[in-house]
């Protein structure tokens, strides 16, 4: 379990969520993985460098380079920090108890639904226009698992979780639960669903998280691999 398998998932999963965006080219060259499209967010226009960033960068507000490594680095020529992501893994569970109301979204209205909550959660104040891409983009990325965590009475959504699923890992994405429910132990149940989900394909679980997060995942097995950055361009500042 390394960074450079974590990073291969992170690669995979955004390539699948771009692709799904209408009008949008997507590239891997020696460089890194490239996305340009027209919607004005992140998800439609990126770079992940591989390596040393590319000298040439679009220069639009929206668009984000990632970089990567087992440290931070310093910010490239033209850009300025605006997030880092503290890249984690764990091995595989053995498989045990199913704890908690765990449902794979498998029609499009099901996933559109997941895609939908997973949006209101991470991008609340999006434009009506920016967060109806982000659903569609999301329910449409078929390679993608979304999950449901149904619980309460009338088994209401009240989280969810995205998995990507690659050859040398089981990605975990897009873990949220809804505002007023947290901090009482559905975040854990999907976490742990999830790890068992690696075990049964002998898998690592690799994930990205804010900093304020990460002895969370790291109280549930997780241990640190690297540091994923997002760079925006100066001119937007």
């Amino acid at each position: 379990m390394t960074l450079e398998v974590a990073l291969e998932n992170v690669a995979a999963t955004y390539a699948h969520l771009a692709r799904t965006l209408p009008q949008t080219d997507v590239w891997d060259d020696a460089e890194g993985l490239h996305v340009r499209g027209p919607i004005r967010h992140a998800l439609g226009s990126f770079t992940l460098a591989k390596a040393e960033p590319p000298s040439s960068l679009p220069t639009d507000p929206w668009f984000q380079l990632y970089t990567w490594g087992p440290e931070k680095r310093p910010a490239p020529p033209g850009f300025r920090l605006t997030y880092d992501l503290i890249v984690l893994g764990a091995p595989p569970q053995a498989p045990e108890s199913y704890p908690g109301p765990l449902k794979l979204a498998e029609t499009a209205r099901e996933r559109e639904t997941v895609a939908r909550f997973m949006a209101k959660q991470f991008f609340p104040t999006s434009s009506r226009e920016v967060f109806s891409q982000l659903v569609e983009a999301t329910s449409r990325a078929t390679a993608l698992d979304l999950v449901a965590f149904n619980g309460g009475l009338l088994g209401r959504l009240e989280g969810a979780v995205m998995l990507s699923r690659h050859p040398h890992s089981l990605g975990l994405y897009n873990l949220c639960v809804e505002t007023p429910l947290r901090s009482q132990g559905r975040g854990r149940k999907i976490v742990t669903r999830v790890l068992q989900e690696a075990g049964l394909e002998d898998k690592p679980c690799v994930l990205q998280c804010e900093p304020r997060l990460a002895s969370w995942y790291v109280e549930q097995g997780f241990r640190y691999l690297g540091v994923m950055q997002a760079w925006t361009p100066n001119e937007s500042a």
